[in-house]
């Protein structure tokens, strides 16, 4: 038989335990936990119902907002909590003092833990979870739904009843759904954009066929669809297509380019791998010879005459400056 009773009234658990141990871990470092030791468990389960049971609201989720006006108002949850008693929502026998409108508003919120209804027998242990799970929603015999939405910068509320689970009212911050997308006129300032593309059919086949796109503008005499010479690849074709917008740049005087692309290969290649594969006599991490050494040369010695900002865009995504400069690489083919 234990020697004392630890009853939490406040914490992660609340019940009635036979060692400190096991209350311990449900009162430590919990902001507010209410708990004491007892001799006898008549006592230890007086102080977990010190509360009168008028108070007590055995169907409330306590999650409810201090003010309810922000989320909805008051008549809305009288209105709520009268169609949930017409439903059965609330168990019959137990009536409040006060109506739970003012309850709330003074930020009295009624425990989702029940005290024992009058006359029923003592219960040496009690545990109850404060949340309840989502199976358990799922189980209700009857809910009502309210959603409100307010403008930008707003709340979100959400008030539902069931029979089962009761009453819980949920306070969400702002909605809030950005999507980060580029601009077409967001370039860096004081860079001139171009896109750049390469296609090829039939890519790494013998009758392959490539070409290469270069898009300044829509009907600009700058840009480009040819052909490319060579071994016909599509990775090829994005490296000439680089080296061509920027040989057009040095030609045409500008000294900061953007160049948009869709090809993570070329962009890879420039600002990353490049380093090392110089320290390692162009030898690749598995010890091969790197591919298209001689077109990523010239491109890398281009692209150091110049300043260059390298930025890749999604392909085939509505980009009118990729869509351009792709309808230009594809032209190039039969060219």
């Amino acid at each position: 038989m234990a020697n004392a009773f630890y009853a939490v009234r406040r914490g992660r658990r609340i019940g009635i335990f036979n060692t400190w141990d096991e209350c311990r871990v449900h009162v430590d470092q919990f902001s507010g936990a209410e708990f004491k030791k007892f001799k006898t468990l008549a006592e230890a389960q007086n102080f977990l119902t010190a509360k009168p049971l008028t108070d007590r609201f055995p169907n409330v989720v306590p999650s409810v907002p201090s003010s309810p006006t922000k989320t909805g108002g008051l008549a809305r949850i009288r209105a709520l909590l009268a169609k949930a008693r017409s439903q059965g929502a609330f168990p019959t026998g137990i009536q409040s003092a006060r109506p739970l409108s003012t309850e709330i508003q003074h930020g009295n919120i009624p425990s989702a833990e029940a005290a024992p209804l009058a006359g029923a027998p003592p219960i040496p242990s009690v545990e109850v979870k404060r949340k309840y799970t989502k199976r358990a929603r799922r189980k209700s015999t009857s809910s009502v739904k309210v959603r409100k939405r307010k403008s930008k910068g707003g709340l979100k509320a959400r008030l539902s009843i069931s029979g089962s689970t009761g009453l819980g009212i949920k306070r969400r911050g702002p909605y809030r759904r950005r999507r980060k997308q580029r601009k077409e006129s967001a370039y860096k300032e004081g860079y001139t954009v171009c896109y750049t593309d390469g296609a090829c059919v039939a890519n790494g086949r013998r009758k392959a066929k490539a070409g290469f796109g270069v898009y300044w503008g829509a009907n600009d005499p700058r840009n480009v669809s040819e052909r490319l010479t060579g071994l016909q690849t599509n990775n090829r074709a994005e490296i000439e297509a680089c080296c061509r917008a920027i040989e057009q740049a040095k030609s045409s005087g500008i000294q900061n380019l953007e160049i948009r692309t869709d090809s993570r290969y070329v962009i890879n290649c420039v600002t990353k791998w490049i380093h090392q594969w110089r320290l390692n006599n162009w030898t690749s991490a598995n010890g091969h010879p790197v591919k298209n050494k001689a077109d990523l040369t010239r491109l890398v010695a281009l692209s150091e005459s110049i300043s260059v900002n390298w930025v890749h865009v999604a392909g085939h995504a509505g980009i009118s400056g990729n869509e351009a400069a792709d309808k230009l690489a594809r032209e190039g083919i039969s060219k």
